[in-house]
C-alpha cells in the first residue's frame, strides 16, 4: 500500500490557506502564526497514522522482514489468479543460454536463472511491462535500440536489460548492474530513461530495488492491479 503524499499536501495546503485568509479577516498576525503551528503538528499527525504499520514495522526493524523469495512469487501469482499452476512454466537451458547470448552477457546472476528457469515462459507480457519471460525477453536489447536515434550507439556492457516499462512520456529500461552480480546473486534492479546520456551515465541510473525478487514483488501486485482496476 502506497501513502498518497500528494494527496495529504494539497489538503494541508488548502487548510494553511484557510487560516491565512481568516487571519487577514481578523487581522491578527499572531493568530495566525499559532494556527499554522497546530495545523502543522496536525498535519504530522495525520501523515503518520497514514503510513500502514508494516511499513512503520519496516522501518524500525528492517533485519526481521523475510525478503521476498520466487517461492512467494510463485504463491502471489497463484493467490492472485494471476495464471493457474499448470501455466506456471520455466525455460530450458537452452533457452537461458539464448537470454544470455542476446545481449552477450558472459554470465547471469543466479537469482535470475533460477526465475527463467522456474517462470520464464509465463504467458504474463503485459502492453506495458516488456520482455520479462521468453521468448520476448530475447528482443529487449534490440526494442531498446530501436528507440535510440543514433544508430552507432552500444548499451555499456556492465547493463543486461531485463524488462521495458512504458511511461505515459517515454520508455524506461530495467536492468541489472552485472558489476553488481559478483558477491550478489540476488543483485539491485535499476530503472533509467532509455536515452543514450542516461543509460551511459551511472549517475542517472536509479536505484528502485534492493532485489531483484523485490522487483518481482511490484511487478506481481502492478499486474494485478492493472487486470482488475485498472479501467
Amino acid at each position: 500500500m502506497k501513502v498518497d503524499i500528494t494527496y495529504i499536501l494539497q489538503r494541508a495546503f488548502i487548510i494553511l490557506w484557510v487560516l491565512f485568509l481568516s487571519t487577514i479577516l481578523l487581522n491578527s498576525f499572531d493568530v495566525f502564526v499559532r494556527a499554522s503551528i497546530t495545523a502543522a503538528g496536525g498535519g504530522c499527525i495525520l501523515f503518520v497514522l497514514t503510513i500502514p504499520p508494516v511499513i512503520v514495522f519496516k522501518l524500525i526493524f528492517p533485519s526481521t522482514v523475510q525478503p521476498y523469495t520466487l517461492e512467494m512469487f510463485k504463491h502471489d501469482l497463484i493467490k492472485f489468479a494471476l495464471v493457474t499452476e499448470d501455466q506456471i512454466i520455466g525455460c530450458t537451458d537452452e533457452e537461458i543460454e539464448e537470454v544470455k547470448r542476446s545481449q552477450n552477457a558472459e554470465s547471469l546472476p543466479e537469482t535470475y536463472v533460477r526465475f527463467l528457469r522456474e517462470f520464464g515462459k509465463l504467458p504474463l507480457n503485459n502492453s506495458d511491462y516488456k520482455g520479462l519471460f521468453y521468448p520476448d525477453n530475447l528482443n529487449n536489447l534490440s526494442v531498446l535500440k530501436s528507440y535510440i536515434e543514433n544508430p552507432e550507439w552500444r548499451i555499456p556492457q556492465h547493463l543486461f536489460v531485463i524488462s521495458l516499462i512504458r511511461e505515459p512520456d517515454f520508455e524506461r529500461a530495467v536492468f541489472i548492474n552485472m558489476t553488481d552480480v559478483v558477491e550478489n546473486p540476488n543483485p539491485p534492479v535499476y530503472f533509467s530513461k532509455i536515452t543514450p546520456s542516461s543509460l551511459n551515465s551511472a549517475t542517472a541510473h536509479a536505484r528502485e530495488f534492493r532485489r531483484l525478487t523485490d522487483y518481482l514483488n511490484d511487478w506481481v501486485v502492478t499486474i494485478y492491479y492493472e487486470l482488475n482496476y485498472t479501467p
